[in-house]
């Protein structure tokens, strides 16, 4: 198991392929943006495993799906989004998976762009009982 030093750097390992795909590339708004789909991904995972697993909360993840389709037209204005939908599927199998341990919620994902362009994360988190 790999060892973060904290939530932010958690969550930007899980958020790597949405970054990759969205060509972040130093821009704040659109990092704003993966951050806020890797957050809806992230909790809905988090939430249907303290419930009792996927077929507890199918109606959590289908509106998690949706709003990440939503939001993925816009960050991706159309071209790529469709892929990008695809890739809610992938995410929600790469936290169960690789990050199944971290059963924390993100209450806050935000991204500022420093006086030197380097784009810093900080991720405010809430500990579930499990956790």
């Amino acid at each position: 198991m790999k060892q973060y030093a904290n939530e932010s750097e958690v969550l930007l390992a899980f958020a790597e392929p949405l970054m990759e795909l969205a060509a972040v590339n130093g821009d704040a708004r659109r990092m704003q943006m993966v951050l806020s789909l890797a957050k809806s991904v992230w909790n809905v995972v988090v939430m249907e495993t303290l419930q009792g697993g996927p077929s507890a909360s199918a109606s959590s993840v289908q509106t998690a799906r949706a709003i990440f389709s939503q939001a993925a037209v816009v960050l991706m204005q159309q071209e790529g989004a469709a892929t990008l939908v695809a890739l809610f599927d992938q995410l929600v199998q790469r936290k169960r998976a690789d990050f199944a341990e971290h059963l924390w919620l993100v209450r806050s994902a935000t991204c500022v762009q420093n006086q030197d362009g380097v784009l810093q994360v900080e991720v405010q988190s809430s500990r579930t009982a499990t956790s």
